[in-house]
Parts: structure tokens; C-alpha cells; sequence
């Protein structure tokens, strides 16, 4: 029993790590000022030849795909005035692929957080007024590794950032439809290589800063803790 306490103390501040990574992933992925964003920083619209006000239509299909049971994603759009589908055979399938992973993310984020809460619930029951100070290390542990993790991946990005890329795509797929041609296939036209970079180095940002104000607000629930216990011991 001991050891499996041990064992779900130590995922504590790796859940923590999780549910914040995973959490900007999926508010970036399912953000269309975003991709609007991006889609006007790399003229998206001229290298498509979609009109700039059909581009935000193009971005929500694709984020619609990810949370609806669809299985093959198929996305139309006028290009240089013509309507067309817009993905290759190859494309669709890399998507099918893409939204495993995504979904994934997604069932982590749900996971890291219902196994938080069970735990802080946990410490409640089991420390009940000691509960704050338990609960006030995860998040300190938690947010430190956030931290550690944003600046050895961001360092790595900004130095690296296309091996870093591709390295995520040769783990993630068992395939290689992910290796498209620029100049053909709307998947890197829409979504170019920039476009993921400052994705990327947008979601580390939030982490960032997340990480280094839950662990200031972790390091004032202690103090906060502390003082009440002291005055708690003078009162008696």
C-alpha cells in the first residue's frame, strides 16, 4: 500500500505537467484567432489562393474534424476561384492519423486532471487541515518541471527546431504520409512550417508563465499554511 501511494505521489507533479501542456495544446488547436493569426502572418491566402475570407471557414473544419466522430477528413474551398477538395488521398489519411494523436492529447488532459483531483480530494480526506500543504508542494513540484521542460524544449526549438519536428512526426506516425511536397499538397500550404514553430513556441510561452505563477501561488498557499498552523499552536 505504501509503495502504491509512493508510486501516485510521484505522478502528482508529472500530472500537473501534463494538464498544463495538454491544456494549451488543446485551447491552441481549437483556437481560430489563432490560426487567423498565423494564416495572415505567412499569406497563407496568397500561397493558396484561397480568398483571406474563406481561410477562417478552412481553419474550423479542420478544427471541427478533431472533435466530431468523422473518420476521413474532406475539406472544400475555392481556390483561385474554382471550388475543389482541397486534400489528397495522402492528406486525408496523415489527418486521420493527426487526429489520433490529437484525441489522445485530449483524453490526457482529461485524465491528468481527473487523477489531480482525486488526489487533492485524497489529501483532504487523509491530511484534512494539513491538505493545503501537501496540496501547495505538488503544485510548487509540478510548475518547477513545467518550467525545466518549456525552457529545454524552447532552447531546443529555437536552435533546432526542424530536426525537433521531425523527430516528433518519425515517433508519433507509423507511417510516412506526413512527408508532403510544399508545392503540391494543401496541408503544408495551409499549415507551413512557420506556423508550426510559432505554435509551438506560443503553447511553451503559456506554460511558462503558467508554471511560474502556480508556483508562486504554491509557494504563498505554503506560507499561508504555515502561518495558520503557528497561530493555530499559539492559541493553544
Amino acid at each position: 500500500m505504501k509503495i502504491l501511494m509512493r508510486f501516485l505521489l510521484a505522478l502528482v507533479p508529472i500530472a500537473v505537467l501534463l494538464l498544463i501542456v495538454t491544456t494549451n495544446v488543446r485551447v491552441a488547436t481549437n483556437s481560430i484567432a489563432l490560426y487567423n493569426l498565423l494564416f495572415d502572418r505567412y499569406n497563407v491566402a496568397e500561397g493558396t489562393g484561397i480568398l483571406a475570407a474563406d481561410l477562417p471557414d478552412v481553419g474550423r473544419e479542420f478544427q471541427d474534424y478533431f472533435g466530431n466522430d468523422v473518420e476521413l477528413l474532406q475539406v472544400n474551398a475555392q481556390v483561385f476561384g474554382v471550388e475543389q477538395q482541397l486534400l489528397s488521398d495522402k492528406e486525408v489519411i496523415h489527418m486521420a492519423d493527426v487526429k489520433q494523436v490529437i484525441n489522445l492529447t485530449f483524453r490526457l488532459q482529461e485524465g491528468a486532471g481527473i487523477f489531480l483531483l482525486a488526489m487533492m480530494l485524497g489529501a483532504v480526506a487523509v491530511y484534512r487541515r494539513g491538505a493545503l500543504w501537501e496540496i501547495s508542494g505538488w503544485v510548487q513540484w509540478g510548475a518547477l518541471i513545467a518550467i525545466l521542460f518549456v525552457l529545454v524544449v524552447g532552447f531546443i526549438s529555437l536552435v533546432a527546431f526542424g530536426p525537433l519536428f521531425t523527430a516528433f512526426h518519425q515517433l508519433a506516425f507509423t507511417n510516412d504520409f506526413w512527408l508532403l511536397d510544399p508545392r503540391t499538397d494543401y496541408l503544408l500550404k495551409l499549415f507551413p512550417f512557420g506556423f508550426w514553430r510559432d505554435m509551438t513556441l506560443l503553447i511553451g510561452l503559456a506554460t511558462l508563465l503558467e508554471g511560474v505563477v502556480l508556483f508562486l501561488v504554491g509557494r504563498r498557499l505554503t506560507r499561508q499554511d504555515r502561518r495558520d498552523s503557528q497561530a493555530s499552536f499559539a492559541s493553544n
